[in-house]
Formats: structure tokens, C-alpha cells, sequence
């Protein structure tokens, strides 16, 4: 039975992609494996996929009909784990399957931001070249500017300036890019 559940409802598909086991997942597939099954936190064998630097993985999942745009419990979307996980070869897949770029998590959070807290700068760049808006904000007001300034990444901070980052935006806490960039010590921020 290719669909059977752990009780965490996790299918061998989902685990074989989490795992990144190409050869498993292509049996997997050949046997009807449903790629559209999620397992209990609303997980799908594509969006663990993408946290492995194989793109050739997600690439076989898309092919198999797995939705690039489903999201899991807390709304996040392969797009924004490929993008947490700096995987920039799935992030241009992703997008060139029609990912949407501007989708949001239950906490407002975008795969912008989520590259720029994470220190990703390619994928930072990659997603601003297509499109992605540099002053879309979470439920809290932040920017992806934001998130970089706290996480120290001078790169991502002078690409978004460069793209017309508004420096001057509060977080609904008041918080601005240069209070979190003191905050966290990052003195060629401030």
C-alpha cells in the first residue's frame, strides 16, 4: 500500500521526500503514491522535498501533479521553506511552476522575508527580481528589510535599499530597521 499513515499521518512518499530519497520516492510515484496526501500538520511530500538542495526531487513531485501553492498548517508554501532553506535552484523551479511569490503564513510571513532573516542573499535577490514587493509586511508590521537588518545581513540589507526598501517603516511594536539592526549589535547597519 504506497498510502499507508504513521500516526503522524505521514505516508511513505512524505517520508521518502523528507528524506530526500529520489530512487524511493520515483518507486513510490510508479506504484500511485498520491501526492497530494498531507500528513497530519498539513505537510505534503513536496514541501519537505524542497528543504533538500535536490531539485531534481521537487521537479519529479511537480511532474506528479504535487500543487506548488499548498500550504501546510501554519500557511507556509514550498516556496517560502525552499526559500528558508536557501535553495535557490528550487525557488527559480518553484517560480517557474507559478508559485505565488506573495503568499503569506498564518503570521504574515513571505518567502522575501524569509530569505532575507535567514541570510539567504541569492534567494533574497533572485525572488526581488521576480517580483516579489520589498515592503510587504507580516501581521506585525515588519518588512523583509527588517529581517535581514536583524539578522545581520549587510548584502540583503543594501540590495533592498538599492530596490526601494522603505528604511523608514515601524513594526506595529514601533520597532524600525535601525532599532533592530542596534538591537541585535549590527553596527555597519545602523
Amino acid at each position: 500500500k504506497p498510502d499507508v499513515r504513521d500516526r503522524d499521518g505521514a505516508t511513505p512518499l512524505i517520508s521518502a521526500s523528507m528524506f530526500g530519497q529520489e530512487e524511493i520516492v520515483r518507486l513510490l510515484l510508479k506504484k500511485g503514491a498520491d501526492v497530494a496526501l498531507t500528513d497530519n500538520a498539513g505537510g505534503t511530500a513536496l514541501g519537505y522535498a524542497v528543504e533538500s538542495p535536490m531539485p531534481d526531487l521537487a521537479a519529479m513531485l511537480i511532474e506528479a501533479g504535487a500543487d506548488v501553492n499548498s500550504a501546510d498548517a501554519a500557511g507556509e508554501t514550498a516556496l517560502m521553506k525552499a526559500a528558508r532553506a536557501g535553495n535557490l535552484d528550487v525557488v527559480r523551479l518553484l517560480l517557474g511552476k507559478k508559485a505565488e511569490i506573495k503568499s503569506q503564513r498564518s503570521d504574515g510571513q513571505f518567502a522575501l522575508m524569509i530569505a532575507a532573516a535567514y541570510g539567504h542573499v541569492d534567494v533574497a535577490r533572485w525572488l526581488v527580481d521576480k517580483g516579489a514587493p520589498v515592503d510587504m509586511t507580516d501581521n506585525q508590521g515588519r518588512s523583509a528589510l527588517m529581517a535581514a537588518a536583524r539578522g545581520g545581513s549587510d548584502e540583503i540589507v543594501e540590495y533592498l535599499l538599492a530596490n526601494r526598501a522603505d528604511p523608514n517603516l515601524q513594526a506595529t511594536s514601533g520597532w524600525t530597521t535601525v532599532m533592530l539592526a542596534a538591537g541585535q549589535g549590527h553596527l555597519s547597519i545602523v
